[in-house]
């Protein structure tokens, strides 16, 4: 077994996040693929986490990879955080979700007197009333309290500061953000919204993605 010391592993890591050696402006978005998506929560940490990575890029050129050329994607996912994706990642990140329930949602939604039955509707509802077009919280949350006849969902959505209600349909892949409208966040379907969709086996998704997590983060133990 071959033994590291902590100034090689730190070369690595270094080297493989792109921040030895940044990359060339026009290939920020490997900045994303090699890091298994960029933090979110705050935008503009995710614009300066970019930034340290590629040489001469702008918040503009961001804006522009989201809601222009739709080459990156703006979704709640590892952790049920905001992350920066790779758009042709997404649907292999998908994937490999669907191998597990990171919470019990249906106990979530039943906390607010919303019921089984009412919660499948709700999933089943969002990918087909979200299309390409930008729809705000309270739109979304109209329709779909009109889609299924549940007032108390509605609520629930324009209620929650921190969009819990809607992450079983980002991690699913049914739901990411679109562009603001002034103040409002906005939502599309991104089997819509980007180009193309690819299918992928969730477990074989799910050991491409071990395999890249290793190849930015590690070594790592089994946990």
């Amino acid at each position: 077994m071959q033994s590291l010391k902590w100034d090689q592993v730190i070369g690595w890591r270094l080297s493989q996040h792109s921040l030895s050696q940044r990359l060339q402006r026009q290939e920020f978005v490997k900045a994303v693929t090699q890091t298994g998506g960029i933090q979110a929560q705050v935008m503009s940490a995710a614009e300066l986490a970019l930034w340290a990575r590629t040489d001469a890029l702008l918040v503009h050129h961001v804006k522009a990879a989201l809601w222009q050329d739709h080459t990156l994607v703006k979704t709640w996912a590892m952790r049920c955080t905001l992350h920066l994706l790779s758009a042709s990642d997404f649907p292999l990140y998908v994937a490999a979700r669907s191998t597990y329930q990171a919470r019990n949602w249906a106990y979530y939604f039943s906390y607010y007197g919303i019921t089984s039955d009412e919660y499948a509707a709700f999933l089943a509802a969002v990918p087909h009333i979200l299309g390409s077009t930008p729809m705000t919280r309270e739109q979304l949350a109209t329709a779909l309290a009109n889609e299924i006849g549940g007032p108390k969902l509605g609520i629930l959505i324009t209620s929650s500061g921190w969009g819990s209600p809607l992450k079983p349909s980002a991690l699913k892949g049914d739901l990411c953000f679109g562009p603001n409208q002034g103040q409002n966040v906005t939502f599309v379907n991104p089997r819509k919204w980007m180009k193309n969709w690819p299918s992928f086996e969730p477990y074989a998704a799910l050991q491409e993605i071990a395999r890249r997590y290793l190849r930015a983060y590690g070594p790592a133990t089994p946990e």
